[in-house]
């Protein structure tokens, strides 16, 4: 069933797409050069599909790529099959169909970057990654020697350089800033587009007007790895309010250690109808969900000791202050 959808996708990715004009690059093609740190030949190709496809949605690139005369792989997709194959399936992590909306130029630079390609498991969390880093020195101090642990709230530039106002009228000024808060605190936290003396008024516009993307996830602390002792799957996709389930095993070294089941994993407006559910109510709604595919799975879903306030967590981008979306 999945055979059209695979090849064509296949297809797109190593040879990229031809609309009987002109000729697009393919993505492993870009990531290649990426990689070879050949930027400005990169730059060329990539401009091609921005200027071809910027104003596409993800749907309608779609559309145009396998629907269209000359479709990657040589068949056309067809709309109420193929498409909502690959809307469920995505591009092969799941559950794109939520995405559909946005822009296609923004999905296609995650496949570009490799953002979907060999995922890894990080054992001691994704937090390691900053961790490490900031123990790392420079000059005679280390990056964590330096973290003030103060919130930064206006960015103001100045004479002097750019001050930063960092507390209860406090202010640190430096020669350079690196921002790296989403565009909903650049521009209502950090005030970076009340004016042009950081950016010009076209990217003010761009930055204020800029679509943040609403994501969900919750996740269960269980007693065991149950998946693993009745041979369940370990990663489900469902066209239900449970999209996306995946089974971790962050102790692959304890069998009877316990395990994390990554519930809900949503994307747009599959992850605003849950918001108004605290993580219990949508523990019970994903659970009951799941049930009509897995009951079994289902069944044995539970929170280890029954803690559902500690061994349960729900996060929000959209409602994440610190991010204001994914």
């Amino acid at each position: 069933i999945f055979n059209r959808v695979h090849k064509g996708w296949r297809t797109f990715l190593h040879a990229g797409f031809v609309d009987g004009v002109a000729a697009f690059a393919s993505p492993f093609t870009l990531t290649e050069c990426l990689r070879l740190r050949n930027y400005e030949f990169a730059s060329s190709l990539w401009q091609k599909w921005l200027d071809a496809f910027s104003s596409e949605t993800f749907s309608s690139g779609i559309e145009r790529i396998f629907r269209g005369a000359h479709p990657p792989g040589g068949e056309k997709w067809t709309r109420d099959v193929d498409m909502e194959l690959f809307k469920e399936l995505g591009v092969g992590s799941g559950g794109f169909g939520p995405v559909f909306g946005c822009g296609f130029i923004e999905i296609l630079r995650l496949i570009v970057n490799g953002y979907e390609d060999n995922v890894m498991l990080l054992l001691d969390g994704i937090e390691e990654i900053p961790r490490r880093l900031s123990q790392q020195k420079v000059g005679s101090y280390s990056i964590r020697d330096r973290i003030i642990h103060k919130e930064v709230k206006e960015i103001i530039r100045t004479e002097s350089g750019i001050s930063l106002a960092i507390g209860e009228g406090m202010h640190a000024t430096f020669d350079r800033v690196i921002v790296t808060s989403g565009f909903t605190n650049i521009q209502l936290r950090h005030l970076l587009t009340n004016d042009d003396s950081f950016f010009s008024y076209d990217v003010n516009q761009a930055i204020e007007n800029s679509h943040m993307t609403g994501s969900s996830k919750l996740f269960v602390l269980t007693q065991n790895k149950f998946w693993k002792a009745e041979e369940l799957p370990s990663c489900i996709l469902t066209t239900g309010v449970a999209k996306a389930v995946y089974c971790l095993d962050y102790e692959p070294d304890k069998p009877s250690g316990k395990g994390l089941v990554l519930l809900s994993y949503t994307w747009e407006d599959d992850s605003h109808k849950l918001l108004t559910f605290d993580k219990g109510e949508r523990f019970q709604i994903l659970k009951r969900d799941l049930a009509k595919s897995y009951p079994r799975f289902a069944d044995l879903l539970e929170p280890a000791d029954g803690d559902y306030d500690n061994n349960i967590i729900q996060h929000d981008w959209i409602l994440d202050p610190y991010a204001g979306g994914a």
